[in-house]
C-alpha cells in the first residue's frame, strides 16, 4: 500500500463507517417507534376492553370512575373516550392544553353538529387527528354487538422523539466528518508547507 493511497483509503473509511452508523441508527429507531405505536395500540385496546367490562357495569360507583380516570391519567400517549356518538368523556393529552370544558357543554352537543369554537371543538378535532392517524379501538358492552364508545389515541412522546432521532444522528456525523475533513485537510496544508 502507497501513502498515496492512505488518504482516499481514509476518506473511504470514513465514509463507509458514517453511512452504516447511519443506517443502523435508523433501523434501530424506526423498529423502536413501531414496537412503541404497537404498545400504544395494546393500551387502547386494553382500555376499551377495561371500559366494557368494569367501568360500564359500575358506572354509577364513583370510586371506579376514580380509578379509571388515574388509569388514563398514566397513559404514556394521549386518549380520547368517546361514547358511540363521538362525544369525549374522558381524555389526556400529554403535550396539548385545552381549556376546561363542563359536562353539561359535552352532553348537550349534537353529534351532527359540532360547535365550531371552544375547547370542545378543539379537543374533536384532536379526536379525529387521532382517528386519521390510527383506526379507533371500539367499546363493546359484555355480550352486545353495538358499540358503545370509541379509543381514540395518538402517538406518545417518546415515539415522536424517536422519530427525529435519526435526523440528529445524521446532523451529529455530518459535523463529525466535516470537521475531520477540515482538520485533515489543514495537517496535509501544513505538511505541504513545512516540505517547501
Amino acid at each position: 500500500m502507497s501513502r498515496r493511497n492512505l488518504p482516499f483509503l481514509l476518506k473511504t473509511y470514513l465514509l463507509f463507517g458514517t453511512l452504516i452508523l447511519v443506517a443502523a441508527g435508523v433501523f434501530y429507531t424506526t423498529r423502536q417507534v413501531r414496537k412503541l405505536n404497537e404498545q400504544s395500540r395494546s393500551m387502547a385496546t386494553l382500555f376499551a376492553e377495561f371500559t366494557a367490562e368494569a367501568i360500564l357495569p359500575a358506572i354509577e360507583n364513583e370510586q371506579v370512575s376514580r380509578i379509571y380516570k388515574e388509569v388514563v391519567a398514566k397513559a404514556d400517549f394521549p386518549v380520547v373516550l368517546t361514547d358511540a356518538d363521538g362525544r369525549p368523556f374522558v381524555w389526556r393529552l400529554s403535550d396539548r392544553k385545552i381549556g376546561d370544558i363542563p359536562v353539561e357543554t359535552i352532553a348537550e352537543m349534537d353529534p351532527k353538529n359540532p360547535p365550531a369554537v371552544g375547547p370542545l371543538a378543539e379537543l374533536l378535532k384532536i379526536r379525529d387527528e387521532f382517528a386519521e392517524a390510527n383506526p379507533p379501538v371500539v367499546i363493546k358492552r359484555p355480550g352486545e354487538d353495538e358499540p358503545f364508545g370509541y379509543v381514540y389515541y395518538g402517538e406518545s412522546s417518546l415515539a415522536r422523539e424517536l422519530r427525529i432521532l435519526p435526523f440528529v444522528q445524521i446532523g451529529g456525523i455530518l459535523l463529525f466528518l466535516t470537521l475531520a475533513l477540515v482538520g485533515y485537510r489543514s495537517i496535509k496544508t501544513s505538511e505541504q508547507r513545512a516540505i517547501w
